[in-house]
């Protein structure tokens, strides 16, 4: 273990935030409760670097992590999602005129975006990722759309693109600043292709104490400034640098640059900015686990049947960190390729919404507030009506 800052490489992570215990996977798919609650479990150090404000995983150890076909982290079974990616796609084409042209995707996962994008107008898309499925991927552009299941590495620089994009890929990557430059390698001399980067944006993790944010694979986080700096240190000029989706995703677009010395976006925020939220990170997460703890445990000492909303990498995170004790007696998810399989950790079992119906759940814990409005219509159509508690 280092803490040798892996993005700027010339600072130093200060831990600031641990997490013992934890399941070294949040998306891989298991058959039944036994394998579900020995998964394989890691610990986590959160630190922090003063000289570039990246955040990482300083106890990540990436020979647990198995990255293949069993990982289900596929999201576009969601109409909100759905519409956001759609939405992004649509801009991504008319913004770099990518009617006809090729698309490469770092960290694809089954292939969706880049069908979107080939939907759209996009001409090819090559994606890769070690768990991509082939022979899922149907619908309109998805004939145009070649997946390579592997990681990224050294021949794939050879790839020739219009535009290069990587979508909550990069915070799995426990050496970042190799990455990008990897990525800048796929660029050549050229002053394109451009190159797209989505991320979550920890701003909000660490404001919100957000502890269901923070899981094993997600070894490095990023401030729309320590992502810049990252990009621009390894010969990108940034174009454009937001937020997204609740403020849940940062977005970035970039081009090629001659060296490492472009001028700063006037939206990365100083090295030093999140500091105050990194000092009291730990204390504010033990008020809430607390807190969620308590209104878990009263609302089944008065009866209440509860279910959580969503088995991904927020709810593993946030049943590890209740514990055992925690009165949740199902897990719904609208994937159905989750659906009858356990959560490793916990060994809860994942459930259709629609096996809600013969013994309805009385509160819902939401795992992601964006999705309210969504999931009360799925239950409407149930002619259910619980209560829905959102994180």
């Amino acid at each position: 273990m280092s803490n040798a800052c892996p993005c700027c490489l010339d600072g130093v992570l200060a831990p600031f935030y641990e997490a013992k215990a934890v399941p070294v996977h949040s998306c891989c798919l298991l058959d039944d409760r036994v394998s579900a609650l020995a998964f394989p479990r890691g610990r986590i150090e959160l630190g922090h670097c003063d000289a570039c404000g990246f955040v990482s995983n300083t106890a990540f150890d990436e020979g647990l992590l198995r990255y293949d076909a069993t990982y289900e982290d596929q999201q576009t079974f969601s109409p909100t999602f759905n519409a956001f990616s759609d939405r992004l796609a649509r801009d991504l084409v008319e913004r770099y005129a990518l009617r006809d042209k090729t698309v490469v995707e770092v960290g694809c996962g089954k292939g969706d975006f880049l069908r979107s994008l080939c939907a759209e107008g996009a001409g090819r898309g090559i994606g890769i990722d070690p768990a991509v499925i082939p022979g899922r991927l149907a619908g309109a552009g998805a004939e145009r759309v070649q997946l390579i299941a592997e990681h990224l590495h050294v021949d794939h620089v050879r790839l020739r693109a219009d535009l290069i994009c990587t979508r909550n890929t990069l915070e799995h990557i426990h050496r970042p600043e190799q990455f990008a430059r990897t990525l800048r390698r796929m660029c050549g001399d050229e002053s394109a292709p451009f190159v797209f980067v989505e991320v979550p944006a920890v701003g909000r993790v660490l404001e919100e104490a957000a502890f269901w944010d923070v899981y094993y694979e997600h070894c490095s986080y990023f401030t729309p400034g320590s992502m810049a700096r990252l990009l621009r240190r390894c010969a990108f000029e940034i174009n454009d640098l937001s937020l997204d989706y609740d403020d849940q995703y940062l977005l970035l677009h970039a081009r090629p640059a001659s060296n490492d010395r472009s001028l700063p976006h006037s939206a990365e925020d100083a090295t030093g900015a999140f500091a105050p939220f990194v000092g009291s990170f730990s204390e504010r997460v033990a008020a809430k686990v607390g807190d969620w703890r308590g209104k878990l445990s009263n609302l089944h000492d008065l009866g209440s049947k509860i279910a959580v909303w969503g088995s991904g990498s927020k709810c593993v995170a946030f049943l590890a960190a209740l514990g055992e004790s925690a009165p949740v007696d199902r897990i719904i998810d609208i994937n159905p390729h989750r659906q009858g399989k356990y959560l490793p950790g916990s060994g809860a079992r994942i459930i259709a919404p629609a096996d809600l119906v013969n013994d309805p759940p009385d509160t819902v814990v939401v795992m992601n507030p964006i999705y309210l409005g969504e999931i009360r219509r799925m239950l409407e159509c149930l002619s259910l009506r619980p209560s829905l508690e959102a994180l």
